[in-house]
């Protein structure tokens, strides 16, 4: 691990100011109490933006410091990734389920040792971790709630840089609304970290010189993503705004954090590296890959499968779905192997190239997903394809 005093031109320096939340702020006000307690939620959002340094948060949101001990049985609470403190986060909760009156999603804001430098490209990374239980004991723990808890998973994991800081004391929320402030980078795909530790990575480009950033939410709970069904979450909706009967059930996504890190990106980011990292979705079109009705790989489709494998092998925590896909043209049948056959074809060739079993799964779907009807030529083309998909 680098210390953050070494100077900051070294290839692969983190820049984020205490990215794993280890090291505390020197307070000499003996009315406060440092927060070491093991095992617990904080509940008040001046002792984050207190003792935490580089850290802060805003007015009513309380973003939990979480201290891990062996010692003490912290049974309900997973091994931060580094270190023994870890951050515990609302990504959703929407006004319909929470006592607020508006969605409640905790944000925060962290700082570089030094501004990033205009015009370069950094990769921004954190780790991420879900389980159940952490949501639901966290609203049984500061709300005392009786409801049903419904925890789900999210999308919509977005970062705004800033060449100034925020003031704790403003209601972000109301300011992200009233200045029109949207996400410099976000993760819009549902973030799966269930009962493990995985790692998250987007791209930015530095239109200034970044001194702050600040981590969250930005959008509705509407039209966030969740892992919960959509006939079922528009149901229960309407249940828990009184508009039909049914049980009221409180749905919230909570995830702990840890190891946030802004490094400089050595090189231009590829398509794939963009469409991966910011959307968690590639489509190859057929004739890059394979030739008409074939399951042979094409040459430029080798080499640009073995670019995926070398992403894969630098990132060996992402794991991705393959997904061959065909026209409506000639017997459903045929359509379902073929797709097979190449979904497989492409498997075997990242496999090849370096990329970990492990970190592959393929399916043929045949023409039962059309991504556009097939009722011309261009759009029968655009059916045929290979998709990837983080999982």
């Amino acid at each position: 691990m680098l210390i953050v005093l070494l100077p900051l031109c070294l290839t692969g320096q983190n820049y984020v100011v205490n990215g794993s939340f280890e090291r505390f702020r020197e307070v000499k006000n003996p009315l406060l109490a440092v927060p070491e307690e093991p095992c617990t939620y904080i509940k008040q959002p001046q002792t984050f933006s207190t003792f935490v340094e580089g850290w802060q948060t805003f007015y009513i949101m309380t973003p939990d410091l979480i201290n891990w001990d062996s010692l003490a049985h912290c049974d309900l609470f997973p091994k931060p990734r580094s270190g023994k403190r870890m951050l515990g986060l609302i990504m959703y909760h929407p006004y319909s389920d929470s006592k607020f009156g508006s969605d409640y999603h905790e944000m925060l804001q962290g700082s570089f040792a030094k501004p990033l430098t205009k015009g370069k490209t950094y990769r921004f990374s954190f780790w991420v971790y879900y389980k159940e239980a952490l949501a639901i004991n966290h609203l049984r723990d500061v709300g005392q709630q009786t409801e049903p808890i419904v925890p789900v998973q999210c999308g919509n994991f977005g970062v705004y840089f800033s060449d100034a800081p925020a003031n704790p004391k403003e209601d972000f929320r109301v300011s992200m609304r009233e200045l029109g402030i949207d996400p410099t980078i976000n993760r819009e795909a549902i973030v799966e970290a269930r009962d493990e530790w995985v790692k998250i990575t987007l791209y930015f480009k530095a239109e200034q010189a970044y001194k702050y950033f600040f981590f969250g939410n930005y959008f509705s709970d509407a039209i966030t993503p969740t892992s919960e069904p959509a006939a079922q979450r528009a149901a229960q909706d309407k249940i828990n705004l009184g508009r039909s009967k049914g049980t009221y059930k409180r749905r919230i996504a909570y995830y702990c954090f840890d190891d946030f890190s802004v490094v400089e990106h050595q090189g231009d980011l590829t398509p794939l590296e963009k469409a991966l990292t910011a959307y968690n979705q590639y489509t190859f079109e057929e004739a890059l890959l394979f030739d008409s009705g074939k399951s042979e790989l094409k040459s430029d489709g080798i080499q640009e499968l073995q670019r995926l494998a070398l992403l894969l092998k630098n990132n060996p925590t992402i794991k991705i779905d393959i997904a061959g896909h065909t026209d409506d043209v000639g017997a459903d049948a045929s359509n379902q192997q073929l797709s097979e056959a190449r979904a497989k074809a492409v498997y075997q060739a990242l496999q090849n190239a370096g990329a970990n079993a492990s970190q592959l799964q393929w399916k043929g779907y045949g023409e039962k997903m059309p991504v556009v009807p097939n009722d011309c030529d261009v759009n029968r083309q655009k059916n045929r394809r290979v998709t990837i998909r983080g999982i």
